[in-house]
C-alpha cells in the first residue's frame, strides 16, 4: 500500500492518528508490527484498541518498551 516507497493516502491518515496518540518519546505500533518482529527480543505494552482513519475495524496499538 505504498507508492514509490511512501505511504499511500489511505495509510497517511492512520499514521497521523497513531502519532497523535503517542506520548513523548513513545513509539506506537500496530499488532501487525509486533507479529512481524516476534522472537526479536523487543517488548511491547498494550495501549488498547483504536479505530484508525481510513482503515476498517479496530486495531490494537502497542508501545515499544525497552
Amino acid at each position: 500500500m505504498s507508492r514509490g516507497g511512501r505511504p499511500s493516502q489511505l495509510n497517511r491518515g492512520a499514521l497521523v492518528h497513531i502519532g497523535a496518540l503517542a506520548g513523548p518519546r513513545e513509539v506506537l505500533v500496530t499488532s501487525t508490527v509486533r507479529d512481524l518482529v516476534a522472537g526479536s527480543g523487543i517488548d511491547f505494552e498494550d495501549r488498547g484498541r483504536h479505530v484508525l482513519k481510513g482503515i476498517p475495524d479496530e486495531w490494537q496499538l502497542l508501545a515499544v518498551s525497552r
